[in-house]
């Protein structure tokens, strides 16, 4: 739902500044090809979109997010084994695999500077995340789902996070919400209907899913500083 009210909108002003924060101190301590100490098994890395983002993430992030939040289109999961850091994370191009760190850094968008353009976030209760990152490392090698859809046998990437982060008492700790594909006029953008068109199917604006901004968004996870 687009509307919110007075009380999410100032939640939501709070959670931008930290936001800005947060971009600000990651692009200034991660210097292309650095691995970051700070980072745990766990943590969760957004993908920002600058103005001269992909089209497709550039899609993502105008369906997903509201004016003035920054826009985000991918979401990873941070792997540590031993002394190396991987990004877990479902692929537009190889699926679900691991990408040693300083390559997803590489690939990120970058800021003017040349920094990744990431933000770092943590669960705020960790309780069992190291199960949520076993059981997302069972989705590797799965295809990735170009059509969003609600099956096991593809797999996107806030799909992926959506699906393995789930409390000790089995509830989802992120809960589907309505998917969008349509801009803040409630409009379905000529991206998403070409796109849908391809597979002869019905753009499935509303459905349950999930998506990068709103998990960015949620009061579940907290920006590392």
């Amino acid at each position: 739902m687009k509307v919110m009210k007075k009380e999410m909108r100032k939640y939501v002003y709070g959670v931008l500044m930290a936001l800005a924060c947060a971009v600000v101190m990651l692009c200034g301590c991660v210097e292309k090809g650095v691995k970051m100490p700070e980072m745990e098994h766990g943590d969760l890395l957004f993908n920002v979109v600058p103005q001269n983002g992909t089209e497709l993430a550039a899609a993502i992030a105008d369906v997903t997010c509201d004016s003035g939040q920054l826009q985000i289109s991918h979401v990873a999961i941070v792997c540590r084994k031993g002394d190396d850091v991987f990004a877990l994370e479902a692929t537009t191009k190889k699926g679900v695999v691991l990408t040693p760190i300083d390559s997803f850094m590489n690939h990120a968008d970058m800021t003017p500077d040349g920094k990744p353009y990431v933000v770092h976030a943590r669960l705020k209760d960790t309780t069992g995340v190291a199960k949520c990152v076993e059981r997302a490392e069972r989705y590797l090698g799965k295809p990735y789902d170009s059509l969003y859809m609600p099956d096991d046998s593809a797999i996107y990437c806030s799909e992926l996070v959506q699906l393995s982060f789930i409390d000790a008492s089995g509830s989802p700790i992120f809960e589907l919400i309505p998917m969008s594909f349509h801009d803040d006029t409630g409009k379905i953008t000529d991206f998403w209907i070409e796109h849908y068109k391809q597979y002869n199917l019905p753009v499935p604006d509303g459905e349950p899913g999930t998506n990068p901004g709103g998990i960015l968004r949620s009061e579940k996870i907290m920006i590392v500083e």
